[in-house]
């Protein structure tokens, strides 16, 4: 009997732990990070990043989670190790435009390819690692929360506004570059002038408003961060109360008017949030204590001295 309760027990217990499982997310502030349960957005474990000026965050396909990071005035790449918040940054890597000035990067995501992308509020620009932090620019008209889809297209966010882009596509085709003048008449003529360069063409797919749909509030004030997991898009909502919310849309495909659902509420401050595809079980130990306290009622009562009716 006994033996047959307490297998009830590890049984129970078990499953209980299951049901409850709830996945872990990151999000941070820009100096801290906190770990957080996805479906409620409580916070399960809260550490200061070593480096702080944390602008936006990425989890590669191995697992390792990323930042872009602000650092003397230079926009800088690192790992980020979760367990204590220690940042790695990337040896005498400084994210640049063509003319060396830094990136104010507002989201960063890695593609199907692992290849990192990062933006500001005017482009994306893909980042050549190995090339000591080379950008290409994809797509003019940037904004924040960058996110690669399920249909492995870049979506990114624009205050209340969600785009869509084929950054593999080849684009509309660049402007001409304007014919060089002719050189004057006389005994050697002086040389024309280069045309200019034409325009990059861009794999642009649209864009749409994603304003209201969401309980309790009048519409969308801001997203600050995209993140795509399993098919759903979560992200950072930013109030004009200067509150921040997890929340999530389905992303199965590009909806111009998606349903968003608000999750819960963030630390203030809150920028980035990344989605892993850990889970846990929350408070095992009281479910541990519960199973023990049966098991140990079970046992007494088996174990007590038993009277004789006289």
């Amino acid at each position: 009997m006994v033996t047959k309760v307490l297998q009830f027990v590890g049984l129970a217990l078990v499953c209980g732990a299951a049901a409850h499982a709830a996945t872990i997310g990151y999000a941070s502030n820009g100096s801290s990070l906190f770990q957080i349960d996805a479906s409620n957005a409580g916070i399960l474990d809260t550490e200061t990043l070593s480096t702080g000026g944390l602008l936006s965050m990425a989890l590669k396909s191995t697992g390792e989670l990323w930042g872009v990071f602000t650092v003397g005035g230079n926009t800088r790449i690192g790992t980020i190790d979760p367990s204590n918040g220690s940042v790695s940054l990337l040896p005498g890597l400084a994210v640049t435009l063509s003319d060396s000035s830094p990136i104010a990067a507002t989201g960063m995501a890695f593609d199907d390819t692992d290849t990192l992308f990062v933006m500001d509020a005017s482009a994306i620009y893909a980042l050549e690692l190995n090339l000591g932090g080379t950008t290409t620019q994809y797509v003019a008209g940037g904004g924040t929360g960058l996110t690669f889809g399920p249909d492995s297209f870049a979506w990114w966010a624009n205050g209340t506004v969600l785009n869509e882009a084929d950054l593999a596509a080849t684009g509309s085709t660049g402007s001409t570059g304007s014919t060089g003048s002719t050189g004057s008449t006389g005994s050697t003529g002086s040389s024309g002038s280069t045309g200019s360069s034409g325009d990059t063409g861009s794999g642009f797919t649209g864009s749409e408003s994603i304003f209201g749909s969401v309980a309790g509030h009048i519409a969308i004030d801001s997203l600050l961060s995209l993140y795509t997991s399993s098919g759903t898009i979560f992200g950072v909502e930013a109030l004009a109360s200067g509150e921040t919310d997890l929340v999530s849309f389905d992303g199965s495909t590009f909806n111009p008017n998606p349903s968003i659902q608000v999750i819960g509420t963030l630390p203030g401050g809150t920028n980035s949030v990344v989605i892993t595809t850990q889970s846990f079980a929350p408070e095992p130990g009281a479910l541990w204590l519960f199973g023990a306290g049966i098991a140990g009622l079970v046992v007494y009562r088996k174990l007590r001295p038993r009277h004789k009716a006289s």
